[in-house]
């Protein structure tokens, strides 16, 4: 820690705040006899201390300031964010992920750990401060785990950015998009399958929590299509079993990609429950992203 004094002031000002003090003392103890009867030691004493407190006041007087500065260095941080969704494990041979990859993963962070702060987060609806392996999340929100970094590490010595996914998400943003903003470098650890499968998937659905009664209100819905070129497909959006809005679409090359916009009338009070699906085709990879459920509150 280094501490030193600053002023505003001339530092040639010090030394006519000693002259005072010692003028002061020296007529005040030494121009004439009047402590003849007191013991010259004493004579002393005071007269020094009379010159420490003149000295002391004439010092202040130049307003100055005790500058402290302590210096901590800390260990870079790496944070390293785990995809727990369950499409990390739903390709054909998932063993190595179920069986080999903590320990991958374990034998890194501790390796990382002799030079870096590393901290460990897991991926789902939200982000998780454990580190879990069960592959068991339903959603996945990659972008929100930035905001969440953004405001727990603002200021801080953020090294690196480990993130350990497939790139599937289906709730928020593209990460593409959100992760620069973090101002760090992001290594990214390719998990799944990379071979690309036949599969048509509803990506997203956009809406508004609340609508009011008697008015009309929109929803978009992303489809994406892998391998799916020349398929004619059929959009439903349907409430209590009951179909209200359907729409066929024709898929044009085999990485396709749009979005459908569709309204819908507000005519029933309460909270509604609202299913978009999509056509099944003959060898997709999983049915499961063929529809979504929405609620909004009218």
């Amino acid at each position: 820690m280094n501490i030193s004094i600053i002023t505003e002031s001339p530092w040639w000002l010090v030394t006519l705040c000693i002259l005072a003090g010692v003028l002061y003392s020296a007529i005040l103890y030494f121009r004439d006899n009047r402590f003849s009867e007191v013991s010259r030691i004493w004579i002393r004493l005071m007269a020094l201390f009379r010159f420490m407190a003149v000295f002391i006041l004439c010092l202040l007087l130049m307003s100055p300031l005790i500058k402290t500065i302590h210096r901590e260095v800390e260990k870079p941080i790496i944070v390293f964010l785990q995809d727990g969704s369950s499409s990390v494990v739903s390709a054909k041979d998932s063993s190595t992920f179920r069986e080999f990859y903590s320990q991958k993963v374990n034998n890194l962070l501790s390796t990382l750990s002799s030079d870096f702060d590393v901290r460990t987060y897991t991926i789902g609806a939200g982000i998780d401060d454990s580190l879990s392996f069960d592959f068991a999340g339903a959603e996945t929100d990659l972008s929100d785990a930035v905001s969440s970094l953004r405001s727990r590490y603002v200021g801080r010595n953020l090294g690196a950015l480990i993130l350990a996914t497939d790139g599937l998400y289906n709730k928020g943003q593209n990460p593409l998009y959100s992760y620069p903003v973090l101002n760090a470098p992001v290594y990214t650890v390719g998990m799944g399958d990379t071979t690309i499968f036949r599969d048509l998937m509803i990506r997203n659905v956009n809406h508004n929590k609340t609508a009011f009664l008697g008015n009309t209100f929109p929803i978009e819905v992303t489809i994406d299509a892998r391998k799916c070129s020349g398929e004619t497909v059929e959009l439903t959006v349907s409430r209590k079993e009951k179909t209200l809005i359907t729409r066929t679409l024709q898929i044009s090359n085999n990485r396709f990609n749009t979005v459908i916009p569709v309204f819908l009338d507000a005519d029933e009070k309460g909270s509604n429950k609202y299913t978009v699906r999509i056509t099944q085709l003959d060898g997709e990879l999983t049915y499961e992203n063929n529809s979504w459920d929405l609620y909004i509150d009218v």
